[in-house]
């Protein structure tokens, strides 16, 4: 496994459900843009964010892929993101749910 930890100050000081609100909003807006990505918290925290959502195939995946190693090099790498994962405050089972849920009402919204 890739040693690559950063240190404790890369998470977020606090994640709770404002903190939570504010990345399902920026994850629903589909920003690509790396600054608003970096606006919102350290680097590496967001490069496993942006991992997290890279889900399905297509051109989406591969720009988040890119947002996530933009971010901060090496995180697509399985290993690193497998870190991510262990230490994150999110949780993919309650995060990914709830976000799907956004992007279908901000799809019904447009429509």
């Amino acid at each position: 496994m890739i040693n690559r930890l950063p240190a404790k100050s890369q998470l977020p000081v606090a994640y709770g459900r404002a903190e939570e609100e504010a990345l399902l909003n920026l994850c629903a807006s589909g920003s690509l843009d790396t600054q608003i990505w970096l606006d919102a918290g350290s680097p590496w925290f967001m490069a496993g964010v942006a991992m997290l959502i890279a889900r399905g195939e297509g051109a989406e995946r591969q720009a988040r892929l890119h947002l996530a190693e933009a971010l901060y090099p090496g995180m697509s790498s399985v290993e690193f993101f497998g870190q991510w994962l262990t230490v994150s405050p999110i949780k993919p089972s309650r995060f990914l749910p709830m976000l799907d849920r956004r992007l279908r009402e901000r799809a019904k919204a447009r429509a």
